[in-house]
């Protein structure tokens, strides 16, 4: 794999793939009553899985839940992190890739938590900053619910965060898709 230009994502082509092909499975998925947060339960893992499989597929060297060079990133090092992440002994990526000697890294997302989205891009911003990874990114994939009152709701939840995401990093949105009415996704990088 080549190493993606400033405009380009890494990870979007294969966050894609992963979306379409498994779309009566997110439909299914959407079907779940969400918790107060937001958040259907278990789906950001599946996502993550269904990237492993996409990329390992691919042919490139995947790890979880940490960083290639097993370098140790402490929450106090990332500027205004909160929530439960500030209180962790070490934090890690969801994903990383090797491709050559480049590696890549993102974090994954679902849901409507502003504090925890930017919780995440905090910590993809300092991945960046720190080089932990050549290219880091933040993937941001959410459910839209199937009642139109509660789908205009999450567009609006999505439209304040991403209010706020610009306010604290300016444009760092690379990428927004969306899959019909089912779901909406974002790839962001912090520059």
């Amino acid at each position: 794999m080549a190493m993606p230009m400033k405009s380009e994502s890494w990870l979007l082509p294969h966050l894609t793939q992963s979306l379409r092909r498994r779309q009566s499975v997110l439909s299914s998925w959407r079907d779940q009553q969400p918790t107060l947060g937001g958040r259907i339960r278990n789906f950001e893992n599946w996502l993550l899985v269904e990237l492993v499989h996409e990329l390992v597929s691919a042919g490139f060297e995947v790890r979880t839940n940490g960083q290639f060079d097993e370098r140790k990133v402490a929450p106090a090092n990332v500027p205004n992190l909160s929530g439960r992440k500030a209180l962790a002994k070490n934090l890690s990526a969801d994903l990383a890739v090797r491709s050559g000697s480049r590696t890549y890294s993102a974090e994954i997302k679902t849901g409507l938590d502003r504090a925890r989205i930017l919780d995440d891009l905090r910590i993809v911003k300092h991945y960046h900053d720190a080089k932990i990874a050549n290219r880091c990114e933040l993937a941001w994939v959410t459910l839209m619910p199937r009642d139109s009152g509660g789908h205009a709701s999450a567009l609006k939840s999505v439209s304040r965060t991403i209010s706020e995401i610009q306010r604290e990093h300016g444009n760092v949105i690379l990428h927004e898709g969306h899959i019909g009415n089912l779901l909406t996704y974002r790839i962001l990088v912090p520059q």
